[in-house]
């Protein structure tokens, strides 16, 4: 039997769902114990479960490390802990989120080890497609989306974790398009978002250059921002984002053997010929060197077709 004084739980319950405090207590006991449900699993795991005639999304954290262990106890808020309170800080704000209903946290020798966050399940299609489809035919989702991002920027709630798959698409006979956010544990509140802020805080909304930039357009008319420069801004961090993804993608999901020298070599061709006069000889020959490695090796990963541009 655990001693007493080394493991300790803390719970805390959104008053509306105080009926489910027995099962929400059962959750650390009882969450590995269970089959099916599952909607996702990699770092953490979420469940989805069904108790007295309502859905529920329970998100398993997975535990720290030795040393994240000490600064989620000490320093930082836990992850369920922060995702429980941000949903509550959004909806106070009228934003919409999946509905908190409880937190819970373990600690073993005083230092946090396991936690679970607890929110009703909505049942909705993410942005995903949006952010990667044509703009005709979209016109009137993307106009009520660049409005949620207004909107979202002017109640000073920065989502630092703003991509497709954690944005809610809705829609209604009363309200049209509504947008909600999910997986809230990395946010920032603040008084005042400029334009570059902004911006930067699209950057890894959109793989089709044409949405973003309808986006940003929107964005700007609302606001009544330069639209050249959101544009150029939204553009320009969105193309640094995806330009690091494209080689951390690359580096951690593709097979070819020596796939890291490859990438090297590919990264050092596309530098030093920017260095070089474009009619040297050998200007010529390293960009035929890093399109042969593009095409063979990378080109699936450029989600964004950042370097494909340069090969056409």
């Amino acid at each position: 039997m655990s001693h007493p004084l080394l493991d300790v739980m803390r719970i805390i319950i959104n008053p509306k769902y105080d009926y489910l405090n027995s099962y929400l207590h059962s959750i650390p006991s009882e969450f590995d114990k269970q089959k099916g449900g599952i909607l996702y699993e990699a770092r953490n795991l979420l469940r989805k479960v069904r108790i007295d005639n309502i859905e529920l999304v329970i998100k398993s954290f997975r535990k720290p490390r030795l040393l994240n262990r000490f600064v989620y106890t000490f320093l930082r808020k836990p992850k369920a802990l922060r995702s429980y309170q941000y949903s509550q800080i959004l909806l106070d704000r009228e934003i919409l989120a999946p509905d908190p209903v409880a937190c819970i946290l373990e600690y073993r020798n005083k230092l946090i080890t396991r936690s679970y966050y607890v929110n009703r399940y909505e049942r909705s299609q993410t942005v995903r497609k949006l952010m990667e489809d044509s703009i005709k035919g979209n016109e009137g989702k993307l106009h009520a989306f660049s409005e949620f991002l207004v909107r979202l920027h002017q109640k000073g709630v920065l989502h630092l974790d703003l991509s497709p798959g954690n944005i809610l698409m809705h829609t209604s006979d009363t309200h049209g398009y509504e947008f909600s956010l999910i997986d809230v544990n990395r946010m920032k509140f603040q008084s005042k978002i400029d334009i570059k802020t902004a911006c930067y805080n699209l950057r890894r909304l959109c793989t089709s250059r044409d949405v973003l930039e309808y986006i940003a357009s929107e964005y700007a008319m609302i606001r009544g921002w330069d639209k050249n420069d959101m544009v150029y801004y939204a553009q320009h961090y969105s193309d640094n984002f995806f330009r690091k993804f494209f080689y951390h993608r690359a580096s951690t999901r593709s097979k070819a053997k020596n796939i890291h020298w490859i990438i090297l070599r590919f990264y050092i061709y596309t530098h030093l010929r920017k260095l070089l006069p474009a009619q040297m000889n050998l200007s010529q020959k390293i960009f035929d060197k890093e399109k042969h490695i593009y095409m063979k090796y990378l080109t699936k990963y450029d989600f964004r077709k950042i370097f494909y541009q340069d090969y056409l």
